[in-house]
This record gives structure tokens, sequence and C-alpha cells, in this order.
């Protein structure tokens, strides 16, 4: 199964479907979601985040999906809802304690939401420099999600700043 981003709106509730092996290569498309969705004059008072089709995550997806319930919880909105049927991405969620950073509901239903469009057209991909930033700042919500995940993850941070240190100095950014 292909891994896709998706999107869809309908009155005040936005919905994120995140479908098939979901890596850190579709980090862009996540955060674009992200921008879009903070950067409207009517932000939407509930965020659905649909997983009942998504098979994987790894912890890029994770962390990005963490910093979307972090921005809710900053401008005091409502929890995030994450609906998964998939049972190891549901272990995973109750493993790192973000069952209590999102309200999650497991029967398999999918949200009830307008029909969904692709987040970003193919063109418009990052760098190599962007996209190793947007990973750093997904582990770093990951790691400030709770002491635990902060114990997990801390060398795997520490490795990806490193890595962006190293990509600037080579584009002469620093």
């Amino acid at each position: 199964m292909s891994a896709q981003v998706q999107a869809a709106r309908h009155a005040d509730v936005a919905c994120l479907k995140l479908s098939g092996e979901l890596r850190h290569t579709l980090a862009e498309d996540i955060q674009e979601f992200s921008d879009r969705l903070f950067e409207q004059d009517q932000i939407p008072q509930h965020l659905v985040i649909d997983l009942s089709e998504a098979v994987f995550m790894d912890s890029t997806v994770i962390g990005l999906v963490v910093s979307l319930a972090r921005e809710l919880s900053e401008r005091d909105l409502p929890p995030a809802t994450v609906a998964c049927s998939e049972p190891e991405i549901t272990q995973m969620f109750h493993n790192l304690r973000l069952d209590d950073v999102f309200v999650m509901v497991e029967d398999g239903s999918a949200p009830a939401v307008a029909a969904f469009s692709p987040v970003l057209d193919d063109g418009a991909k990052e760098d190599a420099l962007q996209h190793a930033r947007m990973v750093l700042r997904a582990h770093e919500a990951l790691i400030a999600a709770n002491e635990e995940n902060r114990k997990s993850f801390a060398a795997v941070v520490e490795l990806f700043r490193m890595e962006v240190e190293r990509l600037e100095a080579e584009q002469g950014e620093r």
C-alpha cells in the first residue's frame, strides 16, 4: 500500500488522513498540512487524524502528529482525535503515552468528513536541509511529550541535530 497524506475540512472540523506505510518521506506533506491549518483565518475547533488505513508509522511521523497536538494545546483547543484500527500503531501510541495527548478511537470507524484531497503537489518537495530540520523538529516534539520518550529518543535527537549541523555547514548556513 502506497503512503498518502490527505486532508479534508467540514465546518469546524479538519481531518488529516494518513494511509499506508508512514515514513519520514511524508514529513513535508504533513508539515504543509500543519502550516495551512494554523495559518488560516478560521482555525478549526477540532482535528481528527485518521489512521484507519495506516499500517506503519515511524518516529518522524509520530513526532509531527505530536507537534500538531501541541499546537492545538497552545491555542487552548480540544485535543486531536486519532482514529486507528491497526493494533501495532495503537499499541505504540499507548507505549509512548500519547493516549494522554490525543483522544483515541480504536474501533476502526473512520471519521465522516468531506472528500479528501492530496496535501502537496508532487513537485513541491523540500531540500535535504529542510527535510533534516523537519525530522529534527518532529523528534523534538516526540521527546517533549513525556519523560519516557525523552529517555528513549535523546540519542536519536542528538544524531539528527548533528546531521542538521553537517548539512548547514555544507551549505554555509551557519
